[in-house]
């Protein structure tokens, strides 16, 4: 790696090879890392599968609630609007978890908006 002398700290550097398999179709991803972490491979791994974890939840957020978009300017509603979305998020993935066939979160709070009979379903698939 040309011009690492200059990372200050640097003490690992790691690639993941991801495979995914979706909708019949295989595609195949190298991610490269840098950390300043002294730590075995599996434990490389652990950390980055608990960062993407975060990051999905994230993604889902944003896609799912429009979070990024919200225009509240009070910090503690934006908070309170955050506790709330990832209550909903988790409410329905496991009720999601519960069904045969999987259909996806967003799906699934649209359902509810529709069906109140379902919302009242989901609720108490906690």
């Amino acid at each position: 790696m040309e011009g690492h002398e200059g990372w200050s700290g640097l003490k690992t550097v790691f690639a993941i090879r991801r495979t995914a398999i979706s909708k019949g179709k295989t595609s195949n991803e190298i991610c490269y890392y840098i950390t300043s972490a002294e730590v075995s491979a599996e434990e490389l791994l652990r950390i980055v599968r608990e960062h993407w974890k975060i990051e999905a939840m994230h993604w889902i957020l944003d896609v799912v609630f429009s979070e990024d978009k919200c225009a509240i300017a009070s910090e503690n509603g934006q908070k309170t609007l955050n506790i709330l979305r990832k209550l909903a998020l988790l409410i329905h993935k496991r009720y999601i978890a519960s069904l045969t066939k999987k259909i996806t979160v967003k799906a699934s709070l649209l359902k509810c908006l529709m069906n109140d009979a379902l919302l009242v379903q989901v609720l108490a698939s906690l």
